[in-house]
């Protein structure tokens, strides 16, 4: 962990329901300050599929998740069902409001680095905690497909539809990645929740809160 940093205690114990009804908590009030600007959405598409394919083939390296992780791996890079890499769908699906610019790569930078500091052996368990709170999302995702059709006229958002399906909140990637902690498969301490929860609330607000 960083020195000196102690993030927030969102997370009390290490149970399912708990850390699910803390995390949704914690969506819906960042939800309530993103703004699904243009330019904020186009910043999404480059911003984090790219890296939460390195993020998650990390764990893989690292063998943590086991055959959980290689599951979702494969999924994100090869697709779930012949749609093809995750990064291009999410890039195809948001080139419609128009043609991406340096600014949407280059705006996020630090937000950015400040994931992959975390990504070491000994503080990997804080990139899995992050990525659960990635796969449980599909507020945004909902919130995108209502902004995109109402405010844009743009319907045929396959991203959106796939992610909605394989990160369902029933047997999705997060529920499995959840239950991992909750059975003792993944050795998670609080804190290393806590931090990682710290970390998508800062990582999605630089995105859309602004």
């Amino acid at each position: 962990m960083e020195k000196d940093f102690e993030p927030p205690q969102y997370i009390k114990k290490l149970e399912y329901l708990h850390i699910y009804e803390v995390i949704q908590n914690e969506f819906e009030e960042l939800r309530s300050k993103y703004k699904y600007t243009k330019d904020n959405i186009q910043t999404y598409a480059v911003t984090l599929h790219p890296h939460f394919c390195i993020w998650m083939c990390a764990l893989q390296l690292l063998d943590v998740g086991d055959e959980m992780m290689k599951e979702n791996a494969i999924e994100e890079i090869f697709g779930s069902d012949k749609e093809g890499n995750h990064s291009l769908l999410v890039r195809s699906a948001f080139i419609k409001l128009g043609p991406y610019k340096i600014e949407h790569y280059e705006r996020c930078q630090s937000s950015i680095s400040k994931v992959y500091s975390f990504l070491k052996k000994e503080t990997i368990n804080v990139i899995f905690a992050f990525l659960i709170c990635c796969e449980f999302s599909q507020y945004l995702l909902i919130d995108l497909m209502k902004v995109m059709e109402e405010d844009f006229g743009i319907k045929d958002l396959l991203y959106c539809r796939v992610h909605i399906h394989i990160d369902n909140h029933v047997d999705g990637h997060g529920v499995k990645m959840l239950k991992s902690i909750e059975n003792g498969d993944i050795k998670m301490s609080i804190q290393e929740l806590n931090t990682g929860i710290h970390l998508y609330k800062s990582f999605f607000s630089s995105i859309f809160d602004n």
